[in-house]
Protein backbone atom coordinates (compact mmCIF):
# COMPACT_ATOMS: atom_id res chain seq x y z
CA UNK A 1 0.00 0.00 0.00
CA UNK A 2 2.01 3.16 -1.10
CA UNK A 3 0.18 5.61 1.96
CA UNK A 4 1.10 4.52 5.70
CA UNK A 5 -1.76 6.18 6.64
CA UNK A 6 -4.27 3.46 5.89
CA UNK A 7 -2.62 0.75 7.77
CA UNK A 8 -1.68 2.47 11.07
CA UNK A 9 -5.66 3.55 10.73
CA UNK A 10 -6.87 0.11 10.43
CA UNK A 11 -4.02 -0.95 13.38
CA UNK A 12 -5.31 1.01 15.68
CA UNK A 13 -8.93 0.66 15.29
CA UNK A 14 -7.91 -3.19 15.54
CA UNK A 15 -5.98 -2.58 18.73
CA UNK A 16 -9.48 -0.67 19.78
CA UNK A 17 -11.45 -3.42 18.81
CA UNK A 18 -9.14 -5.86 21.16
CA UNK A 19 -8.94 -3.69 23.96
CA UNK A 20 -12.84 -3.59 24.41
CA UNK A 21 -12.38 -7.48 24.67
CA UNK A 22 -10.26 -7.37 27.32
CA UNK A 23 -12.22 -4.48 28.87
CA UNK A 24 -15.53 -6.79 28.95
CA UNK A 25 -13.59 -10.38 29.00
CA UNK A 26 -15.23 -12.36 31.91
CA UNK A 27 -13.60 -15.85 31.23
CA UNK A 28 -9.90 -16.88 30.13
CA UNK A 29 -10.37 -17.93 26.91
CA UNK A 30 -11.90 -14.26 25.96
CA UNK A 31 -8.79 -12.54 27.42
CA UNK A 32 -6.26 -15.42 25.64
CA UNK A 33 -8.01 -14.35 22.27
CA UNK A 34 -8.36 -10.60 23.34
CA UNK A 35 -4.46 -10.47 24.16
CA UNK A 36 -3.73 -12.13 20.76
CA UNK A 37 -5.90 -9.59 18.61
CA UNK A 38 -4.23 -7.04 20.90
CA UNK A 39 -0.71 -8.48 19.99
CA UNK A 40 -1.19 -8.68 16.73
CA UNK A 41 -2.99 -5.20 15.84
CA UNK A 42 0.07 -3.44 18.29
CA UNK A 43 2.65 -4.88 15.88
CA UNK A 44 1.01 -3.79 12.76
CA UNK A 45 1.03 -0.11 14.24
CA UNK A 46 4.25 -0.66 15.53
CA UNK A 47 6.03 -1.97 11.95
CA UNK A 48 3.96 0.97 10.24
CA UNK A 49 4.76 3.62 12.91
CA UNK A 50 8.61 2.67 12.57
CA UNK A 51 8.03 2.45 8.68
CA UNK A 52 6.90 6.04 8.80
CA UNK A 53 9.40 7.26 10.81
CA UNK A 54 12.01 6.19 8.70
CA UNK A 55 10.14 7.61 5.32
CA UNK A 56 9.98 10.57 7.04
CA UNK A 57 12.99 11.22 8.91
CA UNK A 58 16.43 12.55 7.09
CA UNK A 59 18.98 10.33 5.67
CA UNK A 60 21.84 11.62 7.81
CA UNK A 61 19.54 12.51 11.08
CA UNK A 62 17.69 8.75 10.98
CA UNK A 63 19.27 7.14 13.87
CA UNK A 64 18.53 9.98 16.24
CA UNK A 65 14.99 9.89 15.24
CA UNK A 66 14.87 5.74 16.43
CA UNK A 67 16.40 7.13 19.54
CA UNK A 68 13.79 9.57 20.40
CA UNK A 69 11.06 6.14 20.00
CA UNK A 70 13.08 4.36 22.04
CA UNK A 71 13.41 7.00 24.67
CA UNK A 72 9.15 7.18 24.02
CA UNK A 73 8.86 3.28 24.59
CA UNK A 74 10.66 3.23 27.68
CA UNK A 75 8.42 6.21 29.22
CA UNK A 76 5.32 4.47 28.75
CA UNK A 77 6.78 1.19 29.72
CA UNK A 78 7.09 3.62 32.99
CA UNK A 79 4.07 5.40 33.28
CA UNK A 80 1.65 2.94 32.08
CA UNK A 81 1.96 0.50 35.19
CA UNK A 82 2.41 3.56 37.77
CA UNK A 83 -0.84 5.47 36.39
CA UNK A 84 -2.42 2.22 35.69
CA UNK A 85 -2.14 0.38 39.22
CA UNK A 86 -3.05 4.24 40.54
CA UNK A 87 -6.53 4.77 38.97
CA UNK A 88 -6.99 0.89 39.59
CA UNK A 89 -7.20 1.20 43.42
CA UNK A 90 -8.73 4.69 43.40
CA UNK A 91 -11.12 4.80 40.80
CA UNK A 92 -11.61 0.95 39.85
CA UNK A 93 -11.28 -1.67 37.17
CA UNK A 94 -13.09 0.35 33.86
CA UNK A 95 -10.89 3.40 34.67
CA UNK A 96 -7.41 1.51 33.47
CA UNK A 97 -9.65 1.04 30.42
CA UNK A 98 -10.86 4.25 30.01
CA UNK A 99 -7.28 5.81 29.88
CA UNK A 100 -6.74 3.52 26.91
CA UNK A 101 -9.61 4.48 25.25
CA UNK A 102 -8.53 8.12 25.65
CA UNK A 103 -4.84 7.62 24.25
CA UNK A 104 -6.43 5.21 21.27
CA UNK A 105 -9.14 7.48 20.45
CA UNK A 106 -6.65 10.54 20.83
CA UNK A 107 -3.93 8.87 18.35
CA UNK A 108 -6.80 7.90 15.62
CA UNK A 109 -7.36 11.42 15.89
CA UNK A 110 -4.14 12.97 15.14
CA UNK A 111 -3.25 9.94 12.89
CA UNK A 112 -6.20 11.36 10.41
CA UNK A 113 -4.22 14.89 10.01
CA UNK A 114 -0.90 12.93 8.83
CA UNK A 115 0.59 14.27 5.54
CA UNK A 116 2.95 12.04 4.67
CA UNK A 117 6.03 12.99 2.57
CA UNK A 118 5.63 11.23 -0.58
CA UNK A 119 2.01 12.75 -1.14
CA UNK A 120 3.42 16.31 -0.15
CA UNK A 121 6.20 15.87 -2.56
CA UNK A 122 3.45 15.41 -5.25
CA UNK A 123 1.26 18.42 -3.88
CA UNK A 124 4.58 20.50 -4.66
CA UNK A 125 5.32 18.82 -7.99
CA UNK A 126 1.38 19.37 -8.88
CA UNK A 127 1.81 23.13 -8.28
CA UNK A 128 4.17 23.41 -11.28
CA UNK A 129 1.99 22.32 -13.81
CA UNK A 130 0.41 24.67 -16.04
CA UNK A 131 -3.39 24.25 -17.00
CA UNK A 132 -2.89 23.46 -20.31
CA UNK A 133 -0.75 20.12 -19.24
CA UNK A 134 -3.28 19.35 -16.42
CA UNK A 135 -6.29 18.57 -18.91
CA UNK A 136 -3.65 15.87 -20.91
CA UNK A 137 -4.08 12.72 -19.01
CA UNK A 138 -0.51 11.23 -20.92
CA UNK A 139 2.25 12.04 -23.47
CA UNK A 140 1.18 10.56 -27.13
CA UNK A 141 2.68 7.02 -27.59
CA UNK A 142 4.73 6.81 -24.38
CA UNK A 143 2.07 6.69 -21.78
CA UNK A 144 3.87 9.35 -19.28
CA UNK A 145 1.70 10.50 -16.73
CA UNK A 146 1.34 14.73 -16.61
CA UNK A 147 2.74 14.98 -13.24
CA UNK A 148 6.17 13.75 -14.54
CA UNK A 149 6.32 16.64 -16.85
CA UNK A 150 8.45 19.56 -15.64
CA UNK A 151 6.52 23.32 -15.73
CA UNK A 152 7.66 24.88 -19.16
CA UNK A 153 8.69 28.25 -16.62
CA UNK A 154 11.17 26.11 -15.27
CA UNK A 155 12.69 24.08 -18.39
CA UNK A 156 12.17 24.13 -22.12
CA UNK A 157 12.71 20.88 -21.92
CA UNK A 158 10.69 17.98 -21.46
CA UNK A 159 11.82 15.80 -18.74
CA UNK A 160 10.42 12.44 -18.28
CA UNK A 161 11.11 10.24 -15.28
CA UNK A 162 10.64 6.67 -14.68
CA UNK A 163 12.42 3.44 -14.30
CA UNK A 164 15.26 3.22 -17.40
CA UNK A 165 14.20 -0.03 -19.53
CA UNK A 166 18.16 -1.06 -18.43
CA UNK A 167 16.34 -1.67 -15.03
CA UNK A 168 13.66 -3.23 -15.65
CA UNK A 169 12.99 -7.19 -15.04
CA UNK A 170 10.72 -9.48 -16.01
CA UNK A 171 8.06 -9.92 -13.42
CA UNK A 172 8.66 -13.57 -13.42
CA UNK A 173 12.60 -13.30 -12.53
CA UNK A 174 11.90 -10.29 -9.69
CA UNK A 175 12.18 -11.85 -6.32
CA UNK A 176 9.68 -11.13 -3.46
CA UNK A 177 10.83 -8.02 -1.56
CA UNK A 178 11.03 -10.35 1.36
CA UNK A 179 13.21 -12.80 -0.08
CA UNK A 180 15.36 -9.62 -1.47
CA UNK A 181 16.00 -8.93 1.79
CA UNK A 182 16.55 -11.98 3.89
CA UNK A 183 19.00 -12.60 1.00
CA UNK A 184 21.17 -9.80 2.39
CA UNK A 185 23.81 -10.68 5.09
CA UNK A 186 23.47 -7.10 6.24
CA UNK A 187 19.87 -7.83 7.28
CA UNK A 188 21.04 -11.40 8.97
CA UNK A 189 23.02 -9.42 10.49
CA UNK A 190 21.11 -7.00 11.95
CA UNK A 191 18.17 -9.25 12.69
CA UNK A 192 20.86 -11.26 14.40
CA UNK A 193 21.57 -8.63 16.66
CA UNK A 194 18.45 -7.17 17.11
CA UNK A 195 16.99 -10.89 18.03
CA UNK A 196 20.25 -11.63 20.63
CA UNK A 197 19.82 -8.09 22.17
CA UNK A 198 15.57 -8.67 22.95
CA UNK A 199 17.10 -12.06 23.86
CA UNK A 200 18.70 -10.42 26.84
CA UNK A 201 15.85 -7.65 27.51
CA UNK A 202 13.20 -10.46 28.31
CA UNK A 203 15.20 -12.90 29.71
CA UNK A 204 15.37 -10.57 33.21
CA UNK A 205 11.65 -10.12 32.41
CA UNK A 206 11.36 -13.46 33.63
CA UNK A 207 14.11 -13.81 36.11
CA UNK A 208 15.26 -10.56 37.41
CA UNK A 209 11.74 -10.52 40.27
CA UNK A 210 12.25 -13.73 40.94
CA UNK A 211 16.08 -13.05 42.23
CA UNK A 212 15.58 -9.81 44.24
CA UNK A 213 12.49 -11.55 46.05
CA UNK A 214 14.59 -14.66 46.41
CA UNK A 215 17.96 -12.92 47.16
CA UNK A 216 16.80 -9.85 49.15
CA UNK A 217 13.34 -10.83 49.84
CA UNK A 218 11.47 -7.66 48.34
CA UNK A 219 7.78 -7.07 47.53
CA UNK A 220 6.38 -7.22 44.47
CA UNK A 221 6.94 -3.56 44.34
CA UNK A 222 10.34 -3.29 44.80
CA UNK A 223 10.65 -5.47 42.52
CA UNK A 224 9.04 -3.80 39.77
CA UNK A 225 11.47 -0.61 40.07
CA UNK A 226 14.39 -2.98 39.95
CA UNK A 227 13.40 -2.89 35.82
CA UNK A 228 13.94 1.12 36.12
CA UNK A 229 17.37 0.37 36.61
CA UNK A 230 17.31 -1.29 32.80
CA UNK A 231 15.18 0.79 31.01
CA UNK A 232 16.38 4.35 32.52
CA UNK A 233 19.37 4.01 29.52
CA UNK A 234 17.20 4.32 26.98
CA UNK A 235 16.14 7.66 27.19
CA UNK A 236 19.81 8.73 25.90
CA UNK A 237 18.37 7.40 22.83
CA UNK A 238 19.02 10.42 20.92
CA UNK A 239 22.36 11.37 22.11
CA UNK A 240 22.98 7.68 20.88
CA UNK A 241 21.03 8.31 17.51
CA UNK A 242 23.20 11.09 17.09
CA UNK A 243 26.42 8.89 18.03
CA UNK A 244 25.18 6.76 15.40
CA UNK A 245 24.41 9.15 12.50
CA UNK A 246 28.07 10.52 13.24
CA UNK A 247 30.63 7.62 13.33
CA UNK A 248 27.74 4.42 12.30
CA UNK A 249 25.31 2.03 13.20
CA UNK A 250 28.19 -0.73 12.86
CA UNK A 251 30.56 0.46 15.66
CA UNK A 252 27.73 1.85 18.04
CA UNK A 253 25.25 -1.50 17.71
CA UNK A 254 28.65 -3.93 17.97
CA UNK A 255 29.93 -1.31 21.22
CA UNK A 256 26.48 -1.51 22.60
CA UNK A 257 26.29 -5.42 22.61
CA UNK A 258 29.85 -6.04 23.50
CA UNK A 259 29.10 -3.15 26.39
CA UNK A 260 26.92 -5.71 28.14
CA UNK A 261 29.68 -8.55 28.30
CA UNK A 262 30.74 -7.32 31.42
CA UNK A 263 28.22 -6.69 33.62
CA UNK A 264 26.06 -9.94 32.58
CA UNK A 265 29.31 -11.93 33.74
CA UNK A 266 29.49 -9.74 37.41
CA UNK A 267 25.79 -10.83 37.84
CA UNK A 268 27.49 -13.53 39.59
CA UNK A 269 28.97 -11.54 42.47
CA UNK A 270 25.21 -10.74 43.50
CA UNK A 271 24.48 -13.49 45.79
CA UNK A 272 23.70 -12.24 49.69
CA UNK A 273 21.19 -9.69 50.85
CA UNK A 274 23.02 -6.05 51.70
CA UNK A 275 23.03 -2.55 50.25
CA UNK A 276 26.27 -3.01 48.77
CA UNK A 277 24.81 -6.18 46.59
CA UNK A 278 21.60 -3.95 45.76
CA UNK A 279 23.61 -0.75 44.48
CA UNK A 280 25.99 -3.54 43.04
CA UNK A 281 22.93 -5.14 40.94
CA UNK A 282 21.55 -1.29 39.98
CA UNK A 283 24.81 -0.11 39.04
CA UNK A 284 25.24 -3.59 36.71
CA UNK A 285 21.58 -3.28 35.33
CA UNK A 286 22.39 0.26 33.96
CA UNK A 287 25.35 -0.92 31.96
CA UNK A 288 23.06 -3.84 31.15
CA UNK A 289 20.49 -0.98 29.81
CA UNK A 290 23.15 1.24 28.17
CA UNK A 291 24.54 -1.56 25.66
CA UNK A 292 20.98 -2.50 24.83
CA UNK A 293 19.96 0.80 23.93
CA UNK A 294 23.26 1.21 21.91
CA UNK A 295 22.85 -1.67 20.18
CA UNK A 296 19.03 -1.38 19.29
CA UNK A 297 19.33 2.65 18.04
CA UNK A 298 21.81 1.67 16.09
CA UNK A 299 20.15 -1.44 14.64
CA UNK A 300 16.81 0.01 13.88
CA UNK A 301 18.59 3.23 11.86
CA UNK A 302 20.19 0.34 10.00
CA UNK A 303 16.83 -1.38 9.03
CA UNK A 304 16.12 1.34 6.51
CA UNK A 305 19.64 1.67 5.70
CA UNK A 306 19.63 -1.51 4.18
CA UNK A 307 16.34 -0.93 2.00
CA UNK A 308 18.29 2.31 0.60
CA UNK A 309 21.57 0.20 0.08
CA UNK A 310 19.61 -2.22 -2.14
CA UNK A 311 17.73 0.24 -4.35
CA UNK A 312 20.86 1.79 -4.83
CA UNK A 313 22.03 -0.94 -6.24
CA UNK A 314 19.06 -2.18 -7.51
CA UNK A 315 16.66 0.32 -8.11
CA UNK A 316 13.29 -0.77 -8.44
CA UNK A 317 13.64 -4.47 -6.74
CA UNK A 318 12.07 -3.40 -3.68
CA UNK A 319 9.06 -1.81 -4.87
CA UNK A 320 7.74 1.21 -4.90
CA UNK A 321 7.72 2.10 -1.10
CA UNK A 322 11.32 0.94 -0.86
CA UNK A 323 10.33 -2.33 1.00
CA UNK A 324 11.04 -0.07 4.90
CA UNK A 325 7.52 -1.88 5.95
CA UNK A 326 8.74 -6.00 5.27
CA UNK A 327 12.16 -4.32 6.54
CA UNK A 328 11.09 -3.63 10.32
CA UNK A 329 9.01 -6.73 9.91
CA UNK A 330 11.76 -8.57 10.19
CA UNK A 331 12.57 -6.75 12.94
CA UNK A 332 9.42 -7.36 14.78
CA UNK A 333 9.97 -10.97 13.87
CA UNK A 334 13.04 -11.14 16.02
CA UNK A 335 11.32 -9.63 19.08
CA UNK A 336 8.51 -12.47 18.54
CA UNK A 337 10.90 -14.71 18.52
CA UNK A 338 12.85 -13.67 21.56
CA UNK A 339 9.90 -12.95 23.56
CA UNK A 340 8.99 -16.83 23.07
CA UNK A 341 12.41 -18.52 23.53
CA UNK A 342 13.91 -15.98 25.66
CA UNK A 343 11.66 -16.40 28.77
CA UNK A 344 11.85 -20.15 28.80
CA UNK A 345 15.71 -21.27 27.53
CA UNK A 346 16.50 -18.34 30.83
CA UNK A 347 13.53 -19.74 32.94
CA UNK A 348 15.18 -22.98 32.73
CA UNK A 349 18.63 -21.82 32.89
CA UNK A 350 18.12 -20.20 35.90
CA UNK A 351 15.96 -22.75 38.01
CA UNK A 352 18.50 -25.52 37.01
CA UNK A 353 21.80 -23.24 37.14
CA UNK A 354 21.24 -20.60 38.43
CA UNK A 355 21.44 -16.57 38.39
CA UNK A 356 25.35 -16.68 37.60
CA UNK A 357 25.10 -19.14 34.67
CA UNK A 358 22.30 -16.95 33.31
CA UNK A 359 24.35 -14.07 33.06
CA UNK A 360 27.49 -15.90 31.74
CA UNK A 361 24.99 -17.80 29.04
CA UNK A 362 23.94 -14.16 27.86
CA UNK A 363 27.33 -12.65 27.99
CA UNK A 364 28.03 -15.71 25.47
CA UNK A 365 25.69 -14.94 23.29
CA UNK A 366 26.46 -10.98 23.04
CA UNK A 367 30.10 -12.22 22.55
CA UNK A 368 29.41 -14.42 19.41
CA UNK A 369 26.91 -11.77 18.27
CA UNK A 370 29.63 -8.65 17.83
CA UNK A 371 31.73 -10.56 15.22
CA UNK A 372 28.94 -10.63 12.61
CA UNK A 373 28.13 -6.96 13.50
CA UNK A 374 31.45 -6.02 12.80
CA UNK A 375 31.69 -8.31 9.75
CA UNK A 376 28.25 -7.56 7.95
CA UNK A 377 26.97 -3.75 9.53
CA UNK A 378 28.23 -1.23 7.36
CA UNK A 379 29.06 2.21 8.17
Amino acid sequence: MEQRRSPLLIGLVALTGATIILCLATSLPVLIVGRVLQGFSASITWVVGLTLLADTAHKDTVAQSFGYVGAASSLGTIIGPVIGGILYQRAGYYSVFAICFAFLGLDIFLRLFIVEKKLAARWLQSSHISPVQSDATELPVLGIPVHEITHPNISNDIEVTGPSLANTQPESKKLPTILILWKSPRMLAAFWGDFVTATVMVSFDTTLALFVSHTFHWSSLLAGLTFLALLLPTFLGPVLGMAADKWGARWISAAGIGFMIPPLILLRLVDHESVRQVVLLCALLILIGLGSAMALTGLYAEYSKICDAIEADQPGSLGNNGGYAQSYGISEVAWALAGLIGPLVSGKIYTTAGWGTLGWVLSVLCFVTVIPTILFIRR
